[in-house]
């Protein structure tokens, strides 16, 4: 089975691994969408990633939509994904790879392309 990758990224409150109030919020969110993704049966929460004033978790799963379709609605309910300035990018494998980034505070595609070797 070929799985598909649902990435979100969020700005932390400095240029290095944020603050502990960032963490907290961060590690709340992430343990809803792991306990979410994981009651529905649609996937794996993968785990997390602080750098550069920037923190990422990762899930995947058989379908990078229906990923995201569970998960936006908990991470636009998040004051934390607002106010991080959140983006989510999709990963779809398969005969042609693409990468779609959606903000978070809307459904406005951010860019969407296709993946070339």
């Amino acid at each position: 089975m070929s799985y598909q990758t649902v990435t979100a990224h969020f700005q932390l409150s400095d240029d290095h691994v944020g603050d502990a109030a960032d963490a907290g919020e961060f590690y709340h969110l992430a343990g809803r969408l792991a306990s979410l993704v994981e009651r529905e049966g649609i996937g794996q929460f993968d785990g997390d990633e602080f750098a550069d004033g920037q923190c990422a978790m990762f899930l995947y799963g058989p379908d990078a939509d229906i990923l995201f379709n569970t998960i936006a609605p908990v991470l636009r309910s998040s004051s934390f994904a607002r106010h991080a300035r959140g983006r989510v990018v999709k990963n779809y494998g398969g005969p042609c790879p693409r990468r779609v980034s959606v903000l978070i505070n809307s459904d406005r595609t951010e860019r969407s392309f296709l993946l070339t070797d």
